[in-house]
């Protein structure tokens, strides 16, 4: 794999607890929001838990697209 640029991430904010805590246990994945005031507005504990900015970025397609919905 090549090297990451900033061109080959997205940045978003989450809750610090369900960074520290729950990013890798928690069932049914969580959050990752558009921007901080976004954040915010839908998850009201932001100010005692805490924010972090994260990057995601795409290391691997595991199941291509297929929007032929009469097979499934």
């Amino acid at each position: 794999m090549s090297k990451i640029t900033e061109e080959d991430y997205v940045e978003g904010y989450m809750c610090k607890t369900d960074f520290d805590y729950e990013l890798d246990n928690a069932c049914g994945g969580n959050v990752i929001y558009p921007s901080l005031n976004n954040l915010q507005q839908h998850k009201k504990c932001w100010s005692s838990c805490g924010v972090v900015k994260v990057k995601v970025y795409l290391e691997e397609v595991v199941v291509e697209e297929n929007y032929d919905f009469s097979e499934q």
